[in-house]
């Protein structure tokens, strides 16, 4: 996203729910539901192990694994919106060794990969992935390009991405010890080595044991590892990572501070952060049971505190973990059990909450998970795909290599997750409705009762926006927990924490500003880079005498008339694409009002020129006619102040020198066109 648009214009509608018809979402995402939609066998021939699965697109996954002859695999496949899976494009990246795989993405369509090569040895390769789902390699062992940054071992790689060119590692190198390695990615696929062993400058950060590791960033340049070390005990250390690539140790066995969080055994780690300072790790511990435990992690990384712990299951061998975040507070978990002779694959759900308490929500302590392969189920690796469908790739019978597709959403009965609740079967099973919003900029305030043709907006760079939602429910309205507005929708950032990264619009468009208003927890006001700035909200309730025309809305707690009003408050910082708005609410009972407005935001002009760039560019045009001849008129005669045009176009006085105050009054005589000026303010503010 550009930093030097200036406008744009912003398309909303209110709307009242007898137009619009909502998603008739019974639950809200806590978990209640996963139910299996679509089974692939990719490979059935010889095997798919050490599975590494990351999206590409909306629509699509790219798979890297071991296969025939142990060699490396590349797969891509496409995810349908009604979950079916279809296998695209395969390619063999390294025809003598692949395991203990690591994909990440790089850019929109560069990826790139940590393994164990020809003797063990540690390896990145990268990829071009198109958004079709065609691969081609770009370095590889194929093509003898690749990087080899470790020439002795590098088994159990957990590769992140630091910012972005930059690139950590955490892996099992020589003697077993842990390392930690880093990287430069160029956006074309180059790899450069920056603290590796190759270079002899990276990090030992354990010098006695380091296996099953998950990296996890903790904020800009502090990151946090789960392994199993020493005795195969569970340990979390921290390190500073800068963006040149440094690596210091903050709390590591190598400083004999870091923290012991279970004496037993710590395996089969997969590690996700809840919020700013709590983390969540799955792993296998006593007896080799499954466990969820949750870490306050300091920004820094100088303090780490276990919070809670909950044993899910407590049989026999709950490993091969893969943890990944459903909304704010649920989280789903693939694992894989072990008893009388199966390797069955089971997926459970939790609550864990922002203080990092652990509710068991769909578990086999409970008995009501899900065993979605009752064969066997190793090699595991899952991913959102959009707002409730998830892949997971893993190994089953035979080492054959499966993809299968689940919903983990609102649809489910308390008994098997395969219907609707009807109103007779519950307290409350009816979503709240919103009845109408209505947008306000600077004095304007703008309301459409009945139709869907949108009213169009101009805003300016500076200016404040606020949406309001109107929102009633057949239950007392005081007792919403929880509402949000959504907007900014773009493919998802290659460097957007996966943490916010999980709402998404109908085409599966990820939103990058928003704000979520939760009664339990902290407000979340979210923008990706600074597009827009969200000031403080916070809703009210509005309690109406009942008439003919609002009867019913009557709640049947109180047979009162109730509003809930939520206002969402930003102020425009920079340029926006086109986008939808879309608005949640849920009730107490977690039903969820879930409704994308008719309503676009629409850019005025196109990206500024980048007079470095060589090909052909578009010129912007920053202001239709009406607006520049409204900025010449109100234009004062002081040829040094350009405090009135910098206002005006939404940027900073230092962009402007003084002499060009005169343009504007150049243009109102006419010695220069309007295209002239544009073109010259252009010019200044992309040097």
């Amino acid at each position: 996203m550009n930093n030097k648009n200036l406008v744009f214009v912003i398309t909303s509608v209110l709307i009242l729910s007898s137009f619009m018809i909502p998603i008739n979402d019974v639950f809200a995402n806590d978990g209640s539901s996963i139910v299996q939609v679509d089974s692939l066998e990719h490979e059935a021939v010889t095997e798919s192990v050490f599975n590494s699965l990351v999206q590409v697109d909306a629509d699509t996954l790219a798979l890297a694994y071991r296969a025939e002859d142990a060699d490396g695999f590349i797969s891509t496949f496409d995810i349908a919106a009604d979950g079916t899976i279809t296998e695209v494009d395969t390619l063999e990246h390294d025809t003598n060794l692949s395991q203990y795989n690591s994909l990440v993405q790089v850019d929109a369509d560069t990826y790139a990969l940590a393994y164990s090569g020809g003797g063990n040895d540690g390896f990145i390769s990268t990829f071009d992935i198109a958004a079709d789902g065609t691969i081609t390699a770009v370095t590889t062992q194929s093509l003898g390009n690749n990087l080899e940054h470790d020439t002795v071992l590098a088994e159990d790689n957990s590769l992140v991405q630091v910012d972005a060119d930059t690139y950590a590692l955490a892996y099992s190198g020589e003697s077993s010890d842990g390392y930690i390695s880093t990287f430069t990615i160029s956006n074309t696929g180059v790899v450069t080595a920056v603290t590796t062993q190759s270079l002899g400058n990276n990090l030992e950060h354990d010098t006695v044991f380091a296996a099953d590791n998950s990296l996890v960033q903790v904020d800009a340049d502090t990151y946090a590892l789960a392994y199993r070390g020493d005795g195969f005990d569970g340990f979390i250390s921290t390190f500073t990572i800068s963006n040149t690539g440094v690596v210091t140790a903050v709390r590591t066995q190598s400083l004999g501070n870091n923290l012991e969080h279970d004496t037993d055994r710590g395996s089969g780690n997969s590690m996700v952060q809840v919020d700013a300072d709590t983390y969540a790790l799955a792993y296998t511990s006593d007896g080799n049971d499954g466990f969820i435990s949750t870490f306050d992690i300091a920004a820094d990384g100088s303090s780490i505190t276990e919070v809670d712990t909950l044993e899910h299951d407590d049989v026999i061998f709950a490993q091969d973990n893969s943890l990944v975040q459903v909304d704010a507070d649920t989280y789903a978990l693939a694992y894989n059990f072990s008893g009388g002779g199966a390797d069955s694959g089971f997926i459970s759900t939790f609550d864990i909450a922002a203080d990092g308490t652990i509710t068991a929500v769909k578990t086999r302590s409970l008995g009501n998970n899900l065993e979605h392969d009752t064969g066997r189920s190793v090699h595991h690796s899952m991913v959102q795909v959009d707002a409730d469908t998830y892949a997971l790739a893993y190994t089953s019978d035979g080492n054959d290599g499966f993809i299968k597709t689940f919903t983990i959403s609102t649809a489910a009965t308390a008994e098997d997750s395969t219907q609707k609740k009807s109103s007779s079967d519950c307290y409350d099973c009816k979503p709240p409705v919103l009845q109408s919003s209505h947008i306000t900029i600077l004095t304007n305030d703008y309301v459409v009762a009945t139709g869907d043709d949108p009213i169009h907006i101009t805003a300016n760079v500076g200016d404040k926006v606020t949406v309001i939602l109107n929102v009633t429910d057949n239950k007392s309205v005081d007792t919403i927990p929880f509402a949000a507005l959504y907007t900014n929708y773009q493919e998802k950032p290659s460097d957007m924490s996966a943490f916010y990264a999980n709402n998404f619009d109908k085409w599966k468009h990820v939103s990058t500003s928003f704000y979520e208003w939760n009664v339990r927890a902290d407000d979340v006001p979210y923008d990706y880079d600074g597009t827009v700035s969200w000031s403080d909200n916070a809703p009210t309730v509005v309690t109406d005498v009942t008439t003919a025309d609002n009867f019913k809305f009557k709640n049947d707690d109180n047979n009162m008339v109730e509003y809930f009003m939520v206002p969402f408050t930003f102020t425009i910082n920079d340029f926006m694409e086109e986008s939808a708005i879309t608005a949640k609410i849920y009730d107490a009972s977690g039903n969820r009002l879930h409704v994308t407005l008719p309503v676009t935001l629409k850019v005025a002009g196109n990206d500024p020129l980048n007079f470095d760039y060589t090909g052909k560019q578009k010129v912007l045009g920053f202001y239709d006619e009406s607006v520049l001849s409204e900025m010449v008129e109100t234009w004062s005669e002081s040829e040094s102040d350009t405090k009135q045009m910098s206002s005006l176009l939404g940027i900073s006085d230092e962009s402007l020198p003084p002499w060009t105050s005169n343009l504007a009054t150049w243009v109102a005589e006419g010695t220069i066109d309007s295209s002239d000026l544009k073109v010259a303010v252009e010019y200044l503010i992309n040097q």
